[in-house]
Formats: structure tokens, C-alpha cells, sequence
């Protein structure tokens, strides 16, 4: 394209008086070229042989260069106005009967589609780079029509970099789902009513969660099979049948802001051969968990991980997770469950039939603040790997209805400075710190 512009801009510079081009007076690193170039009349034009001709035709190379670096540069900004066009938001008014699935099977990498009115129908994103836009006005509506695991509002089908916001997307057999690598984020939206998932992410899938509500669908949030999720902001998942479910090495991460996993049917939050995380992060410091008021556990953590750990250095982190007022335990870990809460965490857990309940091979290493009360059992250990509560905040496991601890066949334990009410423990029990088995 550069080539062209040099033969537009160099004809017009000699052409007004004859069109026909000395081939010695075309700048050398373009003559073999344009050579080919030049009319069939002018093939037999004299060539210049008079030194003085020589020497103009060099003053006129040296001024149609000056000519060909301009008029390159202005190309230059021509094109990159094209790229600025192409790159520009694309309506997309549902409302007139215009398919958002026409405007995606024509989308190039980069695209925004700005979405105006109810679109009815169900649409497969694969390019890159794609944005949707509902400026809290545009809904995805799957019309309720029936589908398997994998039929969703939006399918994102390993696509990196796909942008949703400002929508609401609704009654699909599941609303969005990210599989097979994708890499999306859902900001500022509402997912809701859908018979299966709210939002799907599978396969080494990875989504990010931004200031949304999730809320009346089957799962809240489903991440199975080496995927990942980060929230940020405020995010809520509630009234769904079950919070948020991970499965198979996968991972979650609340990185600034409150996740509330509040109000679910069953468990709010279940973390199964996965981790969940509070990190030091910067922008991680002040993050909140609330598991209140679900059907089940607040949060059942299986064969994984809740990992809160604040950076090095001097500057102090701090974390909160409420769990409360739920109908079974609070936390409930299980199979080698674990929670590790390394200086950094507030936790409180009050009213529920159990505050902490540790099962089999399950733990709890503990170093911050605990507020455990107004429980059936604050605490109850069975069968467990191992128990350490250190305060380095004020602490304390009292005034819960039956028992405050209840450790069991062979559980071990180390309490230092927590302050506990009553302590109950079989024969098999190992204790030590400041708070020992009678």
C-alpha cells in the first residue's frame, strides 16, 4: 500500500505538463518496479544524456522523495482511521428485530456490539476479543427453550478476552457458559432464572466476576475440570438452588470488594479438590466472604483448600469471612479439607446447628481472629487431622448452646489464647496450649 501511494504522489508531482516519466529520474530502490509501470506510448522515449539534465532530474528525485515521505505519512494516518472505523461499537437493536447471532458470525477479533432491547434468541461466541454491551438496558433472553449441560444464553467456546456487561441474561437451560480454554469476564450484569447454571466455566476455562448478581438459578456459579474464577467488586450469588460449586482442580479467588454466597437452597459454597483464596494482593486488601443463610452449609470445603494469606512486608492485611445462620454447619470440612489462615483473617461464625465442623482427616490452622458463638456446637472435631487457633486478635469460642468444643477419636489440638467456654473430649483426644482437654 505504501508502493502505491509513492506512484499516486509521484505522477502527480510530474505529470501536469508530461505524463510520461524519465525511467532515470525515478528514485532508485522503486525503478526496477516501476519500470513496469510506465505506458507502452512512452517505451520509446528518449533517454537523457546532457549532464545539466542529469543534474535537474537529481534535484527533482531529491524533491519527489520529500514528496513520496509525506504523502507515506499520510497514508499512515488514513489507514490507521480505517483500523479506528473498523474498531468501533456496532449496534445491534433487537427491538427492531435485528439477531445479535448475525452480527457474531460476521464479527471480527476486537469487535463491541452494543445491545439494545430483548434479543430471544441463544448465541455461540468463538472470536476473540468480542464485547457485548447492555448498558444495563440490553437482555439475553434464552426464552426458556430446553437444552443439555452445554446449551447456554451465551456459549463461549474458547475464546479469550470476551467482554459482557451491562446485561442481563436470563431463562436459558444454563446462562453463560465459558468452556474448552475460554477466557471471558461478566461485569455489571444480571444472571438469573435459568434451569441450570448462571454462569458455567469448564474444561481450563477462566472467567472474571465483577459487580454482577447471580441469583434464581440452579447453581449459582459452576467451575469444574481445571478452570478458574476471580471476583472483584461487589458480587452476589444468592437465592439460587446451590451458591457456588468447584470440582476437579479448579480454583477460586475473591480479589477486592464482598462475594455474598447468601440465601441459597443448599450449600453456599462448596470447594471440592479445588482451592479458594484470599491473597495479598494490593487490591485484594479489605475482601469479604459472606456465607449467610443458605439451606445448607455456608461452605463445605472437601478434599481442598481455603487458603487466606496476607503479603510480606510491613503492611497489614486484612480479610473477613462471615458465616452465619445457616441450617447445618457454618464451615464444614471434610476429607482432608483444610482451611490456613495465616495472620490475616476475621473469621465469625454464629447460628448455626454447627459452627465448625471437622470431619475426617480434615483441619484448621488458624492465626487471627475468631468470633465462634450462639451455635448449637461451636465447635466439633471427629475424627480430624488437627486443630491450631492462635489469637493474634481478640478470640473466642463461648457461649454456643450444647458445647463450644467437641473433640473426638483422635483429634488433635493446640489453642493458645483463644478464650473457649466448655471443652468436651473423648479418651483419644491430644491437646496442648492454653486451653486443654479436662
Amino acid at each position: 500500500m505504501r508502493f502505491t501511494c509513492f506512484k499516486i504522489s509521484w505522477f502527480t508531482r510530474l505529470s501536469p505538463n508530461w505524463p510520461c516519466p524519465s525511467r532515470t529520474s525515478l528514485p532508485k530502490h522503486n525503478q526496477a518496479e516501476e519500470v513496469r509501470e510506465i505506458p507502452a506510448a512512452c517505451s520509446g522515449m528518449p533517454k537523457a544524456d546532457s549532464a545539466d539534465a542529469r543534474l535537474r532530474r537529481k534535484e527533482k528525485v531529491a524533491s519527489n522523495r520529500i514528496i513520496y515521505r509525506a504523502s507515506g505519512i499520510g497514508c499512515l494516518v488514513v489507514f490507521a482511521g480505517f483500523a479506528a472505523a473498523a474498531a468501533a461499537v456496532k449496534q445491534v437493536d433487537c427491538a427492531s428485530g435485528k439477531k445479535l447471532t448475525d452480527a457474531l458470525e460476521k464479527a471480527e477479533p476486537g469487535d463491541t456490539f452494543r445491545i439494545v432491547g430483548t434479543c430471544h434468541e441463544r448465541v455461540i461466541i468463538t472470536t476473540d476479543r468480542i464485547s457485548l454491551q447492555g448498558e444495563r438496558t440490553g437482555v439475553l433472553d434464552g426464552d426458556s427453550a430446553p437444552g443439555n449441560s452445554l446449551a447456554g444464553v451465551v456459549r463461549i467456546e474458547g475464546a479469550r478476552g470476551v467482554v459482557l456487561s451491562g446485561l442481563t441474561i436470563r431463562n436459558g437451560a444454563n446462562g453463560v457458559i465459558g468452556q474448552s480454554g475460554a477466557a471471558f469476564s461478566v461485569i455489571d450484569s444480571h444472571v438469573q432464572d435459568n434451569k441450570g447454571d448462571g454462569i458455567s466455566v469448564y474444561d481450563g476455562a477462566n472467567a472474571e466476576i465483577t459487580g454482577s448478581t447471580i441469583r434464581n438459578n440452579g447453581i449459582g456459579v459452576d467451575v469444574v475440570n481445571r478452570s478458574g474464577v476471580v471476583f472483584r467488586g461487589e458480587v452476589i450469588v444468592s437465592q439460587n438452588g446451590r451458591g457456588i460449586e468447584t470440582n476437579g482442580a479448579c480454583t477460586l479467588e475473591v480479589r477486592g470488594g464482598t462475594l455474598h454466597v447468601d440465601e441459597n437452597g443448599g450449600d453456599g459454597i462448596l470447594v471440592s479438590n479445588s482451592d479458594l483464596s484470599l491473597l495479598g494482593f494490593p487490591e485484594a486488601n479489605g475482601s469479604v466472604i459472606t456465607v449467610n443463610g443458605n439451606g445448607g452449609n455456608g461452605m463445605t470445603v472437601a478434599a481442598g483448600n481455603v487458603l487466606v494469606a496476607g503479603a510480606a512486608g510491613p503492611e497489614l492485611f486484612h480479610f473477613s469471612i462471615s458465616a452465619s445462620n445457616n441450617k447445618s454447619a457454618g464451615l464444614f470440612l471434610v476429607a482432608a479439607g483444610y482451611m490456613i489462615a495465616l495472620g490475616t483473617l476475621k473469621l465469625d461464625v454464629q447460628n448455626n446447628d454447627i459452627g465448625l465442623d471437622l470431619g475426617d482427616a480434615a483441619g484448621v490452622i488458624l492465626i487471627g481472629g475468631l468470633n465462634v458463638r450462639n451455635n448449637g456446637t461451636g465447635l466439633l472435631a471427629d475424627g480430624a487431622g488437627g486443630i491450631t487457633l492462635i489469637a493474634s486478635n481478640p478470640s473466642s469460642i463461648e457461649n454456643n448452646r450444647t458445647t463450644d468444643m467437641d473433640l473426638r477419636f483422635g483429634t488433635r489440638s493446640t489453642i493458645n489464647g483463644v478464650a473457649v467456654g466448655s471443652i468436651r473430649c473423648d479418651g483419644t483426644v491430644l491437646s496442648r496450649g492454653s486451653k486443654i482437654c479436662p
